[in-house]
């Protein structure tokens, strides 16, 4: 079954630029949402640097909590005596989220 690609609000003519379908496409198979992740992942890895980047990894931002898995409690711990400097840092670097905190869980 095919599906037909129509602009919201446009009449069905059957025929559809590819330039007025990328939106669409982008926003149905989320696309943007997959890049603004990725980019949250290059910003968290630069702001904490080396050796916490290799020691972590970024879980999700679900309403402005960053979830961060951590190998151990003690890198956990350091992390969690920084973190109010890390948001200032993560919110500017990523300017078009909002991350209030930060959760720790250690792997």
């Amino acid at each position: 079954m095919k599906r037909k690609f129509t602009l919201s609000g446009q009449p069905n003519t059957g025929v559809v630029h590819i330039a007025d379908m990328i939106p669409q496409l982008i926003s149905r198979f989320g696309i943007q949402k997959r890049r603004n992740f990725e980019h949250i992942i290059q910003a968290w890895n630069t702001t904490v640097g080396s050796p916490f980047d290799s020691v972590t990894s970024v879980i999700e931002l679900k309403r402005g909590t960053l979830v961060i898995a951590v190998k151990h409690n003690a890198f956990a711990q350091e992390l969690s005596f920084r973190q109010n400097e890390i948001i200032q840092s993560m919110q500017s670097a990523v300017s078009n989220e909002k991350i209030k905190k930060i959760k720790w869980i250690v792997d």
